[in-house]
């Protein structure tokens, strides 16, 4: 069984529930996409840039990357103005023998090229060794190209490659023409493969820790060469400047022409002119070729060769000098944006799924990842910015799947918990059901144990519904704000009967005709007692003030009231508490009292008949047999006496247990029951003392405050002494206690307690000592009417007090009377603490 949830916990395990998926969802996008690795960067923390790729969560966003690439190759370039690619390709091999050409052929398509006036020639041809047939003729050919190349001011570039030096340096392998021609520049060839193989980046300067780095050949080719920087040390190799390529299909701008058909002439040279021109190897097997992503490969296996590498470079850098974002180099976002990124769009799908429905949810997942992947290819695309968003990816892919599991965990706690709540009410009406053994599931198992609870709850709603509609006095049940949520068939008709509605048989058989309290109650005139006036605020009586704060309803003894037609009613009200033991709901009633007025003025003759027509002629016979008495004979006087007292007596205990039992005759007030207790025993003294006695008080708690009648508690008190003085023999102790008590979980209580030492009393006769006329057998026990501790019983219950003996035969007996203890002041100034508003 699961713990039991009220619903501000369950509100608070949600909410804390929440947060902690947004922070494991946070933590993954912060993760996966590369956030905290672009941190570390910013703090000094890596040994190498994140930015690279080359380490930690963001190598994992590649695929993502390449496929970004592919569809931006494939919406094409935008418009540049590029240069010509010359292939040293499988056919020109075919016409002019295999490779490595004479230097002479070389210098004859050199010079062919180089006739076009191209705005540079970069030969990406590795020059490492001279040539050894025919004394090198072929190379001071080459050379003489390279020179008149200079002197027509039309730059050449040659490749440099790094040579392993040892097991830990590397040098420059500078093209061994280069170093016979004056003015020839270099560049290096290198491009950084990742740790797939595919070749994504590229450092546009590198070399030896104080030598000047040689810049990228493309760089060089494209006359966008970056700043040059100033190094210091020796022997690390420095690389700076890095790229991310953007690759197409083929170069923007770029052309591409065989050389065979440059030897052969039938190339019009004017395309070349004012162009960058690179000349390469595209042959399978003797160029250098990587794999790329975004194109297919100018190769049947897929790969790209060098020199098509060096255009894509080359045409990247002259967009980026001109500012072209659509063709220029991919840009690593910052930690910055990286990171409120990866905070932002967690944050706002959890507050969604919050609010949404479990399909909602799922929409809303699906709609979030795919406008990732769109946003994050248009910046890829047109401005050129790599976010990686694996990381916000998986987040989606996680929110759905995590929070609505946490949702069926809440719905399971609720569904177990008012499901065990359900069985541990009493329903009369429904038998006992059991979970249902075939259920597909134990989620299928508990809703169906929570529809059979909830068809028992709507069985017995409609059994109260009922009931109430069946009381034999008007009846409205109404919330904390007094709106009316049901009433009977006699709130109709009472209704009726003040002109709020016409009662139509049909109507009210089928309870269409609805009556609102509010509208009712307007129409009592309450007929308020001076006590329930001084309890009231001052701005008058409100029938919707129905309870105090943390005590009972104010109405549960009842408000008298008149109708317009001067009937009397009774209005009462009591609370219904909720589960949580909040008072949210209230029973009103409006009860005819015609009956009860009749019944009281019937009493009321009563007492009249007993206190003037018996009373009278018993205190007459008292009187003549003081006076006359000496006439008669002593045995007969006494007797008549005897009766003629005990009539009397019974008379006035009969008048004041009825006053007792009348709600008019109390006047209630704070008092403290201390000072009651010494006027009664002072009343007492004198009779204590005829039958040689001692009353001992020991007032242990002299500020006893209670709520009540001053009067009633008086004869009360001094019922119990005179009951103890009837039943002590002479020379005992009649001992009188007031203290102070506190019970688990209830209110301060006063108790007040007065111990004889007379014969004692069984438990059966403990149990109806304080019913009227009772009295208990033997002869020193029958001097007395029977109802004086019937008296004390009504007038406990009065006071909402309890009224009880402890005695066990041979051991006297303990009277006593606990009332629920009240401060002076608040019993002085608010109604809150009234014991009583009768």
């Amino acid at each position: 069984m699961r713990e039991s949830l009220t619903p501000a916990a369950l509100i608070r395990r949600t909410r804390l529930e929440w947060l902690g998926s947004v922070a494991l969802m946070c933590l993954v996008a912060l993760w996966l996409g590369g956030a905290f690795q672009l941190l570390a960067d910013r703090a000094g923390l890596a040994a190498q840039p994140a930015a690279d790729g080359e380490r930690g969560a963001l190598r994992w966003s590649w695929p993502i990357y390449d496929s970004y690439m592919r569809l931006q190759a494939a919406l094409g370039a935008a418009p540049q103005h590029g240069g010509v690619i010359v292939e040293i390709d499988a056919r020109s091999l075919e016409l002019h023998g295999r490779w490595p050409w004479p230097r002479a052929a070389q210098a004859q398509l050199v010079q062919s090229l180089l006739d076009a006036q191209p705005a540079r020639l970069a030969l990406d041809i590795i020059y490492s060794e001279a040539e050894t047939t025919d004394g090198g003729a072929g190379d001071l050919r080459l050379a003489e190209a390279f020179e008149r190349a200079r002197r027509r001011e039309t730059p050449v570039i040659l490749p440099m490659v790094r040579e392993q030096v040892g097991s830990e340096r590397t040098k420059w392998q500078r093209p061994i023409l280069a170093l016979r021609v004056p003015g020839v520049s270099t560049g290096h060839i290198q491009v950084a493969l990742d740790e797939d193989g595919v070749v994504r980046r590229v450092y546009l300067l590198e070399g030896f820790v104080g030598d000047p780095p040689q810049p990228y050949l493309g760089a060089v080719l494209a006359g966008a060469v970056p700043p040059l920087p100033d190094t210091a040390g020796e022997g690390l190799w420095w690389r700076g400047e890095m790229r991310r390529v953007r690759f197409f299909a083929q170069a923007p701008g770029w052309e591409v022409i065989s050389a065979h058909e440059v030897l052969a002439g039938r190339v019009d040279l004017a395309r070349l002119r004012g162009r960058p021109v690179v000349v390469g190897l595209t042959g399978a097997g003797l160029s250098d070729a990587y794999p790329t992503p975004g194109q297919a490969g100018a190769r049947e296996d897929g790969l790209t060769p060098g020199v098509h590498v060096l255009a894509q470079i080359a045409a990247n850098v002259q967009a980026e000098a001109a500012g072209a974002r659509r063709n220029a180099p991919i840009t690593q976002a910052g930690w910055l944006p990286s990171l409120l990124i990866n905070l932002l769009v967690p944050v706002v799908l959890m507050l969604g799924m919050r609010r949404l429905s479990p399909r909602g949810g799922l929409l809303l997942s699906a709609g979030v990842a795919l406008a990732v992947v769109l946003a994050g290819f248009a910046a890829f695309t047109w401005a050129g910015w790599w976010l990686p968003p694996l990381g916000l990816l998986v987040a989606c892919a996680m929110a759905w799947p995590l929070w609505s599991w946490r949702r069926l965990e809440a719905a399971l706690s609720v569904v177990d918990t008012e499901s065990q709540r359900l069985r541990s009410e009493a329903t009369p009406l429904a038998a006992e059901t059991q979970i249902l053994t075939n259920a597909l599931d134990s989620l299928d198992a508990r809703l169906s144990l929570l529809m059979q609870r909830s068809l028992q709850a709507r069985d017995l709603r409609g059994f109260l519904s009922q009931a109430i509609d069946e009381l034999p006095d008007a009846a409205w049940v109404v919330d904390g704000s007094g709106r009316t949520l049901m009433h009977n068939r006699d709130a109709q008709q009472l209704a009726a009967t003040l002109g709020l509605a016409s009662v139509v048989p049909s109507a009210l058989a089928a309870g269409l005709v609805q009556v609102a309290w509010a509208d009712v109650s307007p129409h009592l005139e309450p007929v308020l007692t001076e006590r329930q006036v001084s309890l009231l605020s001052s701005g008058g009586f409100e029938w919707r003030l129905l309870h105090t704060a943390g005590d009972r309803p104010w109405l549960q003894d009842g408000v008298s009231a008149r109708l317009p037609d001067e009937q009397s009613v009774l209005v009462k009200a009591a609370p219904l508490a909720d589960a949580l033991g909040r008072w949210q709901v209230f029973i009103i009633m409006v009860l005819d009292l015609s009956v009860t007025r009749e019944l009281e003025a019937q009493r009321e003759q009563a007492l009249r008949f007993l206190s003037h027509d018996i009373r009278a002629p018993q205190a007459s016979i008292l009187a003549l047999l003081q006076t006359e008495g000496e006439r008669l004979p002593d045995d007969l006087r006494e007797r008549l006496r005897r009766n003629a007292a005990s009539t009397l007596a019974l008379a006035d205990g009969f008048v004041q247990l009825a006053r007792a039992q009348a709600r008019e005759s109390y006047h209630f007030e704070a008092l403290n029951l201390s000072h009651v207790v010494h006027e009664a025993i002072d009343e007492q003294w004198s009779a204590a003392r005829a039958a040689r006695l001692r009353i001992a008080f020991e007032e242990t708690e002299p500020e006893a405050w209670i709520e009540g009648d001053r009067a009633m508690l008086w004869r009360a008190v001094g019922n119990f002494l005179s009951n103890a003085i009837k039943h002590t023999p002479p020379g005992g102790v009649i001992e009188v206690t007031v203290q102070r008590e506190r019970p688990p979980n209830d209110r301060e209580q006063i108790t007040l307690a007065v111990t004889d030492s007379g014969p004692g009393m069984s438990a059966e006769e403990c149990a109806r000592l304080f019913m009227p006329f009772s009295q208990l057998e033997g002869p020193e026990r029958r001097r007395g009417t029977g109802l004086g501790l019937a008296f004390v019983r009504v007038v406990a219950d009065r006071h909402r007090a309890r009224a009880g003996v402890d005695s066990q035969p041979g051991q006297g007996a303990r009277f006593w009377m606990r009332f629920v203890a009240a401060s002076p002041e608040d019993s002085a100034q608010t109604p809150e603490n009234a014991a009583d508003l009768s």
